[in-house]
């Protein structure tokens, strides 16, 4: 059987709060949509990053120097979603890196935290930009 191609404007599932999902020619599942993503940019050291777009994340909330939850404005169905974490700084330090933190995962939100490593391998904390991307 051959398949053509769509054109159109919106995609809807036929089922409240449930994604579209893509399936192949033998209607295997293929992927689904990003639930939400945030690009969060970096003002100057030692202030928050600012939201400057986002889907689906109604705010964030900044607990302490890279500790942030991540609030959505449409709940996720479960506690089972990818987060992937993007930063948008870097200067003069060897890495920077993040984690979600599973115990502060909910439906309505993440918490994930940002550090650099300085040469000799001292971890600290900061505020950089980041970007965020969930997938469920």
């Amino acid at each position: 059987m051959a398949y053509g191609s769509v054109l159109t404007d919106v995609v809807q599932s036929s089922v409240t709060g449930t994604p579209p999902v893509f399936k192949d020619g033998s209607s295997n599942e293929t992927g689904q949509l990003c639930r939400a993503w945030g690009f969060f940019k970096f003002v100057a050291s030692g202030s928050s990053p600012t939201k400057n777009a986002s889907f689906n994340i109604s705010s964030f909330t900044r607990t302490s120097n890279g500790d942030f939850t991540i609030n959505f404005t449409n709940a996720m169905a479960d506690t089972n979603y990818g987060v992937v974490v993007g930063f948008n700084y870097s200067s003069g330090f060897d890495s920077i890196s993040g984690q979600v933190y599973p115990p502060d995962t909910t439906t309505g939100s993440f918490r994930f935290r940002e550090g650099y490593t300085l040469t000799g391998g001292t971890l600290s904390a900061y505020d950089y930009g980041f970007t965020v991307a969930v997938f469920r």
